[in-house]
């Protein structure tokens, strides 16, 4: 009896299995047809170009050298057939920012839920038009000429430090571009002056790095994008401290706002975006604490490398400024 109930069992596994498999190449199949306009690079059986995309170092190369040889449209497959699309064509690029039926954000961005909550960059289309017009106005000319006044104190205190370095050997810039961007984010879009670069020890920077790490090593790792083998993971524990505690120094950056607008202080950097959330109201309510800190840490989230890098060379860059501002 046990060696029928055993046999039964195996073939309705096996049976299980096919059916999967079949409906994963039928799937695959017609997602090919669709795409038949994108080149696929050689890749390895069942694990597909997953290779090319683990190497820290080498996957933007990579990725550089493949749309080189194989055009601007490329397909690759990370794993059991999973299809990652890799466009470099300007024109294309250009219509999918711009097309407003294209609001619906990959299902990659789920991945962020406990970094960046329901933001703007990950919430549905209809959420994203209204926290949109509500944040619009802090970032209007006049809100922009204010914001370039904050932006020497922060620069000068980076050539200060970068000057210490000017021995002839090369020497690694974003521990210095990190905190300088921090600082310029608090003090324009939260009305905060936080004095990052003398703060070395501050724990949000280390932490906003690696949260971002995880959530790389998640969409590369598809073994960590599924929350029922995720969960196993040292990540998926490391992942919750961290953002718990990403979180709390929003929210107390947050709440000294709320302070420094009660005692009317620093009315000079009046109207930045966390003071348009503060006040504004999301269907006839206002915006809770969580919306609120869900938004404010999408753009304090721009202290990663090449945000802080973009952001710190377009701040002391007076022709470009100028371009951006005017």
């Amino acid at each position: 009896v046990r060696i029928v109930y055993n046999n039964m069992l195996l073939t309705i596994v096996i049976v299980f299995l096919t059916f999967l498999f079949l409906r994963l190449s039928y799937k695959r199949h017609q997602l090919n047809k669709r795409l038949k306009g994108f080149a696929s690079p050689p890749g390895y059986p069942l694990f597909g170009h997953l290779f090319m995309l683990t190497s820290k170092l080498g996957r933007i190369p990579n990725l550089i050298e493949a749309s080189r040889k194989y055009g601007g449209y490329l397909k690759l497959e990370l794993f059991f057939g999973v299809p990652f699309l890799v466009i470099t064509d300007k024109e294309f690029i250009s219509r999918v920012i711009n097309g407003y039926p294209l609001l619906v954000k990959d299902a990659m961005y789920d991945l962020t839920d406990k970094w960046l909550g329901d933001s703007i960059v990950v919430s549905k289309p209809e959420k994203w038009k209204k926290i949109r017009k509500i944040v619009t106005p802090a970032f209007s000319v006049q809100s922009l000429e204010n914001y370039v006044k904050l932006l020497d104190a922060p620069c000068k205190t980076l050539i200060d430090g970068l000057k210490k370095e000017l021995s002839g050997e090369a020497f690694d810039i974003l521990p210095y571009m990190i905190p300088c961007t921090l600082e310029i984010i608090t003090a324009s879009i939260m009305g905060i002056k936080l004095d990052a670069q003398n703060n070395k020890d501050l724990d949000y920077i280390s932490d906003s790095e690696e949260i971002s790490s995880i959530t790389l090593r998640r969409i590369f790792n598809p073994f960590k994008q599924f929350f029922i083998t995720y969960v196993w993971t040292r990540d998926f524990w490391n992942e919750r401290v961290t953002a718990a505690r990403i979180r709390k120094f929003t929210m107390e950056v947050i709440n000294r706002r709320r302070r420094m607008r009660s005692k009317n202080i620093d009315k000079d950097i009046r109207g930045c975006l966390l003071d348009t959330l503060l006040d504004a109201e999301y269907d006839g309510k206002p915006l809770t604490d969580k919306q609120i800190m869900d938004e404010v840490q999408t753009f304090v989230a721009m202290i990663q490398p090449p945000p802080a890098l973009v952001s710190v060379f377009i701040a002391y860059h007076n022709m470009v400024m100028h371009r951006i501002t005017f």
